[in-house]
Formats: structure tokens, C-alpha cells, sequence
């Protein structure tokens, strides 16, 4: 079992974003944050014979693309052959601005092929981190890049327009002095190609925004007690940054997306409703709901797709309410009438004209709600025993069911699908899940997929039909004790953050059922994680 790895469990703070030196310019639009979708748009340039990536320049033609970016495009990254997003964006934008890009090192430490420079050879190279940070330029378009060049300069200089402060070039000795913005370190390297390196920094690239609708983004409170927000690709490290909003003790954020706009809820410290609204990765703007939610509990939310957010919270009444409104506003919020058990969460979907709630019942029973998002609507069992402290999650499967994932009074996770307000179809898996947490659940194309804290005190992902037992297994990542995960759909696979037993947030990718990929978050949490 591969344990997840002990990080710092305080909060690994992003430097603040650099302005560009200069301007980027078109090449910089509509960069993706999602490693899969670059992937694939490098091999579309491989396809038109615009980027070659060849270990030394020279030799298998393409062996670094073949093991260190194909895999990522297929949805099945090869553990050690890793390459930080932001390795991934440079050289998209770099192909869009010259016309053609050669690569000629990477990652050496990919176990799938043969690099003429080894790590056991150089164990200190920049190339030997895994992630790798670290980029050999061997051509911009169709000129060699050797250090001393014009079009060496002409690259550092274009670079220099969205690279974060803090970036390394290497080749300092091949040339007279050349300063920039920032590029703040330079260092001496052979004179047959250009090194750029992202290893003393951990910010993102400088460019827009907008251009990182594409990831996954992630709310916690972290150590500091405050919102932290994330935003990436799930299996790797991704950036966050500090909302300076304050979270009560023992309660989790939620997080749901509308665009590239991202929207959280959450308690403050005296027991209110809040809602929060920005990018994802920025500070963003916050609002009290003025309604009060029972000590202990946490809300949900989900984006409504016209601008406006649903929550669905256990009231300081003791009752399932329901909010509407604009993340980041007052809004409007109302009583269901309906009882909730003593420490345990709503989950909230829309489904039909209106969202569904899933909560565990005064009974003890799972229970689903339906209607317009802040009105009473109505409510049933779904005559399934819910385990004492633990909490169900919804998702929609069309337009008129959903399906709830909820770990029964037999320990074991169980998944009821139907049409709300109806008992449904509960069926139990295999899965044992460890006692006081709770699953998560997501529709991924035609199936639905589970994360759990499995009785192993590990990561565990289902996968099955609407009513099938389906398959689960192990994706070796060692939660925290006490902690639940949060998922969600990120394109055609899934992807989840808990918090591992490091302390720390962690995202996995892949296909539910199977190994996958994770990664440090790089930020000391507390509690659940809220993935959307």
C-alpha cells in the first residue's frame, strides 16, 4: 500500500501571482488547467508536425511525448513520468507563439523509457523532481536554442511575458548578461540547448483566469482556520490561496461551480450561513445568509446554472433548510419542516425543475426532498438505515432521478437511485466503510462513481450502474481519521480531495475502480474537503 506522503502539515502558501513583464499576447488565450486536455493538444501538434519532444534532440524520435505526454491525454498518467501543469501549459503556449516547438528533456526520472542522461547519474538535476518542473528547449520555430543566440533572447523574452517571479534559466555562461522581470535566476549550463525550471516556485502561470475554467476546484479550512481555495487538475499540485474568511471549529466549506466562477459555503465562527464567490485560487468576496446552523454541521451547495446557487444546511432549529440566491449574497432561505439527525449534513442536486435533497432523517433513515430551491417542498424515505454521525451524498442521473450514496446501519456503502420522495432501489456493495464517515457520489458518463473511506482508513472508489453492486477498489492513499472525501466529475473521469494522513489535501484522478494518480494540494487542512 502506498501511503500517502508526510508533507508540512502547515499551510504551503503560494507566492502572490506576477504581472507579466510584457504582454503574451494570443498565445496565452484559452490555456487549459486540465493536464489531459493539454496532452491531447500537444498531440495534436505532434500530429501536424509542429512539437517533437525527443530525449538529447536526437535519437527515438518522440520518446518523451510516447511516455510522458500520451499516457496523461489517454486519462492514465504513469506514475513517475509526472509533468507539472504549468511544464504542460508553457509548451502549448510556446508551439501557438513560434508555430513549432523541440523538446529535448524532460523528466528523466519516467521508468518507461531510456533517458541518455540518468538521475542516477545526477540525482541533483531539475529534471529528476516528479512531478517534472523542469524544460530542455531545443528549437522555437525552427531555430536551435543554445543560450547566446537571438532567438534564445527571443524566447527568454516571451517567456518572461507569464512565467511566475521566481523562474530559472540555465546557459548563463553562453552569453553576455541578459536581465529580466521575472526569470530571477540564471545559471550555468552546457551551450546546446535552453533550460527553464519552475523548482523555487509554486504560483501559477500569468495568465488570464479565465484561462483555468478547465480544472478542478477545491475548498477546506485550512489549519489557519480560514477558507482556502484550490484550483488545478486533480492529481497534481495546483495552486490555493487564503480567502482570509474564518470557518467555525468541526465544520467543513462546500464548493460548486458555475462556468469558471466558483461559489463555497460555509459556517463562520458564530454558527451563520456564509457564501463565498470568486476564481477559484483567488481571495473572492463573501456574504452572510443571516441564518443560523446547528453547531457542528456543515452546508452544501450547488450551482443552479443561471448565475444563482442553491444550499441546503441543517438550521440552529434542528430542521433541513434550504438557500437560493447569488454566492456572495444575503438571499433567501426557508424551512422544510423537515427533522434532521443531530450531527450529520444535507447534500443538495438539481434534478427537474427544482434540486433534491438527501439527508439523514430523525430516524435515522436516509431520506430524500423535493422542490424549488428555498421553499418547503416535500419529502419520503428512501427506507434505507443510515449508520449513526454519518451523512449521504446526491447526484443527479437524468432529468427525473438522482441517485444517493450513504453508508447504511450496517457499516457497508450502500447506493439508492430513483425519483426523490420515492423508497427507490438501495443496493449494498462491498465496500466496508470506516465508522463516522461519509461517501461521495458523481455520475460519470453513463455510471456513477463513489469515493469512501474505506475500514482500512484508505481512499476507496466504486463504480457501477444505477442499482448494480459494481466494483470498488483501493486508490492506496491513507486518509485521516475521521475525515470523508469529496467528488466529482472531471471530464471523462473522476476526481476527489481528501485530506490525507499527512494532514494535508490531496487530489486523486482517474477511473473510479482503479489505481489513478494523486497528489499533494500543498495546504495543512481541517476536517472534510468541498470538490467541485
Amino acid at each position: 500500500m502506498v501511503i500517502a506522503l508526510a508533507l508540512a502539515s502547515i499551510v504551503a502558501m503560494s507566492p502572490p501571482r506576477a504581472e507579466a513583464a510584457g504582454v503574451c499576447g494570443t498565445a496565452c488565450d484559452d490555456i487549459s488547467a486540465d493536464p489531459a486536455t493539454l496532452a491531447k493538444q500537444l498531440g495534436g501538434f505532434v500530429t501536424a508536425g509542429t512539437f517533437t519532444a525527443t530525449a538529447n534532440g536526437a535519437g527515438d524520435t518522440n520518446d518523451l511525448y510516447r511516455n510522458e505526454i500520451l499516457p496523461i491525454a489517454n486519462g492514465n498518467p504513469t506514475p513517475g513520468c509526472q509533468l507539472d501543469t504549468r511544464v504542460l501549459q508553457t509548451l502549448v503556449i510556446v508551439t501557438k507563439k513560434f508555430g513549432s516547438l523541440r523538446v529535448n528533456d524532460l523528466n528523466r526520472r519516467c521508468p518507461t523509457m531510456t533517458h541518455p542522461v540518468s538521475c542516477a547519474s545526477n540525482e541533483s538535476s531539475l529534471h529528476c523532481i516528479d512531478p517534472s518542473v523542469a524544460i530542455d528547449f531545443g528549437s522555437v520555430g525552427g531555430s536551435t536554442v543554445q543560450g547566446p543566440d537571438a532567438r534564445t533572447h527571443e524566447l527568454l523574452d516571451f517567456l518572461d511575458t507569464f512565467v511566475p517571479s521566481g523562474t530559472q534559466a540555465g546557459q548563463s555562461q553562453c552569453r553576455s548578461t541578459w536581465s529580466f522581470t521575472n526569470i530571477t535566476r540564471q545559471f550555468a549550463d552546457t551551450c546546446n540547448h535552453q533550460h527553464v525550471d519552475f523548482s523555487n516556485v509554486t504560483s501559477p502561470l500569468s495568465i488570464s483566469p479565465s484561462s483555468y475554467s478547465n480544472g478542478t476546484a477545491v475548498a477546506v479550512r485550512a489549519n489557519t482556520g480560514t477558507l482556502w481555495t484550490w484550483t488545478g487538475s486533480a492529481g497534481t499540485p495546483g495552486f490555493a490561496a487564503n480567502s482570509g474568511r474564518q470557518i467555525q471549529d468541526g465544520t467543513s466549506p462546500a464548493l460548486a461551480r458555475d462556468g469558471s466562477n466558483a461559489a463555497a459555503a460555509y459556517v463562520d465562527p458564530s454558527g451563520t450561513l456564509w457564501t463565498w464567490k470568486g476564481k477559484a485560487g483567488a481571495t473572492g468576496t463573501a456574504a452572510s445568509a443571516g441564518v443560523g446552523v446547528k453547531p457542528g454541521t456543515s452546508p452544501d451547495i450547488v450551482s443552479l446554472g443561471d448565475g444563482s446557487f442553491a444550499v441546503a444546511f441543517q438550521a440552529n432549529t434542528g430542521d433541513l433548510w434550504t438557500w437560493k440566491g447569488t454566492a456572495g449574497s444575503t438571499g433567501y432561505a426557508q424551512s422544510t419542516g423537515q427533522g434532521m439527525k443531530d450531527g450529520t449534513n444535507p447534500s443538495i442536486t438539481t434534478v427537474g425543475s427544482g434540486v433534491s435533497v438527501a439527508y439523514q432523517a430523525e430516524s435515522g433513515g436516509l431520506w430524500t426532498w423535493y422542490g424549488p430551491a428555498a421553499t418547503t417542498g416535500t419529502a419520503k424515505s428512501a427506507g434505507l438505515g443510515m449508520k449513526d454521525g454519518t451523512s449521504p451524498a446526491i447526484t443527479r442521473v437524468n432529468g427525473s432521478t438522482v441517485a444517493v450514496s450513504a453508508q447504511a446501519n450496517t457499516g457497508k456503502l450502500w447506493v439508492w437511485s430513483g425519483t426523490p420522495r420515492t423508497t427507490g432501489l438501495a443496493v449494498q456493495t462491498a465496500v466496508g466503510m470506516k465508522a463516522g464517515t461519509s461517501p461521495s457520489i458523481t455520475l460519470v458518463g453513463s455510471e456513477l462513481a463513489v469515493a469512501a473511506q474505506a475500514n482500512t482508513g484508505d481512499l476507496w472508489t466504486w463504480h457501477g450502474a444505477p442499482g448494480d453492486a459494481g466494483f470498488a477498489h483501493s486508490a492506496d492513499v491513507g486518509m485521516k481519521t475521521d475525515t470523508s472525501p469529496s467528488a466529482v466529475t472531471e471530464g471523462d473521469h473522476l476526481a476527489v480531495a481528501v485530506q490525507a494522513n499527512t494532514g494535508s489535501l490531496w487530489t486523486w484522478t482517474g477511473d473510479a475502480g482503479t489505481d489513478g494518480f494523486a497528489s499533494a494540494g500543498n495546504v495543512g487542512m481541517r476536517n472534510d474537503p468541498g470538490i467541485g
